[in-house]
């Protein structure tokens, strides 16, 4: 803040012992008079730049998230489009005016979200509604959201689904590997979650995650804990598979590759065995990417995310099926 000798000009004799005693009382009370009056003013003019900073940071957060809220709903039609969701499986997205709710839709079908009201937002903690108008026709499984996002920090969006190409790794014993470039993200292994192991008696043993105990230790099974997950991707036994990342870009590809490796997989396995005869000896095994292969092509997602999505956005905007009321 500018100091009282700063408001008033340096030659006023006001500041010199000597003009003190020339100046009458009136001349005195004055100067001081005006100096304070600068002072008001100047701090009227901070207190208004503040205000304005403030007005400008909140209307930019509004934009951001009707931003974030608008790539939510076209994610969702996106994944419903790719046939990796249908009429279940779901998606959430770290709230960016609030770090500790997330948003998440309300229980339909990914291909009919289309309103901010089809929208909810919950807290992070426990996965309680933030809102009165979030209860009601909740996912049961909002608890896989609520403990990913909770365990990492650098998460901000998950998909869930049960992509019938990628359910038979979570049904076997096959190995689900990369066995493209686009795919490394999976990495050399893949973890399998079973929620079996967390059933008691009172259990209703439906393998959906509809406690907290269940979502925190399929958290878990991504591997490590604070920023970053070591993988992003897991299969959950007889049911399907949840995957995350740092933004909805990233989880979308994620989610759509991994069927497009399930495809791959399966496709190779077949040739194998049409190929090779039983007098024939294979070369045995899945060829799949090798560990620097898999260690360089982890950030692909990351590396190119806006060619897919450019091209991705456009398929459901021209689709009649799908609308996007947020603007």
């Amino acid at each position: 803040m500018l100091s009282f000798h700063a408001l008033v000009p340096l030659d006023l004799a006001v500041f010199h012992p000597a003009g003190l005693r020339e100046l009458s009382r009136d001349d005195r009370y004055a100067n001081f008079n005006m100096a304070s009056m600068l002072s008001q003013k100047i701090m009227a003019w901070i207190q208004l730049t503040v205000l304005l900073v403030l007005l400008i940071r909140q209307c930019a957060a509004r934009a951001t998230l009707k931003e974030t809220k608008r790539k939510y709903i076209t994610a969702n039609h996106i994944l419903d489009r790719h046939d990796i969701v249908d009429a279940f499986g779901h998606v959430s997205i770290r709230n960016p005016e609030d770090k500790t709710t997330f948003i998440m839709a309300k229980g339909m079908a990914s291909a009919l979200i289309s309103n901010d009201s089809d929208l909810a937002y919950y807290h992070i903690a426990d996965a309680s509604p933030v809102r009165p108008q979030d209860s009601g026709r909740e996912r049961v499984e909002k608890f896989i959201h609520s403990e990913l996002l909770k365990r990492f920090s650098g998460i901000n969006c998950c998909v869930h689904a049960h992509t019938v190409a990628v359910i038979p790794f979570a049904t076997s014993k096959i190995p689900f590997l990369p066995v493209y470039h686009m795919v490394g993200y999976l990495g050399d292994n893949v973890p399998l979650w079973d929620i079996t192991q967390l059933y008691d008696s009172t259990d209703i043993q439906d393998n959906l995650v509809t406690q907290q105990k269940f979502g925190a230790s399929l958290a878990e099974a991504f591997g490590g804990n604070g920023t970053f997950p070591q993988s992003v991707f897991v299969l959950m036994k007889q049911h399907g598979f949840t995957t995350c990342a740092a933004t909805i870009e990233d989880a979308v590809y994620q989610a759509v590759y991994a069927k497009e490796a399930a495809l791959a997989v399966m496709s190779q396995a077949m040739l194998q065995h049409a190929y090779y005869s039983p007098d024939t000896a294979s070369n045995g095994g899945i060829e799949a990417l090798g560990p620097k292969q898999v260690e360089d092509t982890r950030d692909l997602p990351t590396r190119f995310r806006q060619t897919p999505w450019e091209l991705w956005t456009k398929q459901v905007e021209v689709d009649s099926l799908y609308t996007n009321n947020i603007f």
